[in-house]
């Protein structure tokens, strides 16, 4: 039998402006991160989500946006696609997106095999993550995170969805 699930990001549209130096929840199952106190991460409010990042540090490794897969039927799909349309007020920035899967008192990172290149025009951009029921076979929960490359940047996404086939 065949599953197909859809979860698509809806327009944060006349929210707050949410900025932190640590972790922050945006909305249920939605969240943004950034390695503590070594730089900022921002939502802010508009038509697209935007994703400000500022005073980052040298030392900085990680930024992060990320979405709880709260259906455990994701954890029965044997491929992910994400898909988004996005830009950056750069000349470019990087984006690494990966599923991380949750096990009892631990988790592992699934990264996409490569990065996406974003410019300053708008591009749609497709990631597909080909999984086994082995990825699964202790996992308790499911997210997609998207890693940001850590320099100061406003990056835009108009669209974001994922979808699961088991």
């Amino acid at each position: 039998m065949q599953m197909l699930l859809n979860f698509e990001l809806l327009p944060l549209d006349g929210g707050q402006e949410i900025r932190t130096r640590s972790y922050a929840d945006v909305a249920s199952g939605v969240h943004i991160a950034i390695d503590q106190n070594r730089g900022e991460i921002g939502i802010l409010p508009g038509e697209e989500l935007t994703i400000s990042l500022t005073e980052i540090s040298p030392e900085t490794e990680w930024a992060e946006f990320a979405i709880d897969l709260c259906d455990a039927r994701w954890m029965e799909c044997s491929r992910l696609v994400l898909r988004l349309e996005a830009r950056c007020d750069g000349a470019q920035s990087l984006i690494h997106p990966a599923l991380r899967i949750y096990e009892e008192g631990r988790f592992f990172d699934c990264f996409a095999s490569e990065k996406l290149t974003l410019a300053k025009e708008r591009s749609s951009k497709r990631v597909v993550f080909d999984l086994s029921p082995k990825d699964f076979a202790q996992a308790k929960a499911l997210s997609l995170f998207l890693f940001f490359e850590c320099v100061d940047e406003k990056l835009y996404i108009s669209n974001l969805s994922i979808s699961g086939l088991a």
